[in-house]
C-alpha cells in the first residue's frame, strides 16, 4: 500500500466476496467483486492530487 497512495485521489482494497473484510485497514475503501458483479462496501476517502504544474 505504502507509495500506491500518491498516485491516486481515491484508494481502495479489492477483495472476493468470500474473504473476510475486517482484515483490511479501517480507513481505507473497500470493494467486493466476483467474476459476474462488483459492489463498493467502503468508501475511500478523496484526496485529490495536485494539478500537474503543481506536483514536484
Amino acid at each position: 500500500m505504502a507509495g500506491y497512495k500518491e498516485f491516486c485521489d481515491r484508494f481502495f482494497f479489492a477483495k472476493p466476496p468470500e474473504l473476510d473484510p475486517d482484515i483490511f485497514p479501517a480507513n481505507e475503501g473497500l470493494i467486493s467483486a466476483d467474476g459476474h458483479d462488483g459492489a463498493i462496501l467502503r468508501m475511500s476517502a478523496d484526496t485529490p492530487l495536485p494539478a500537474p504544474d503543481e506536483r514536484r
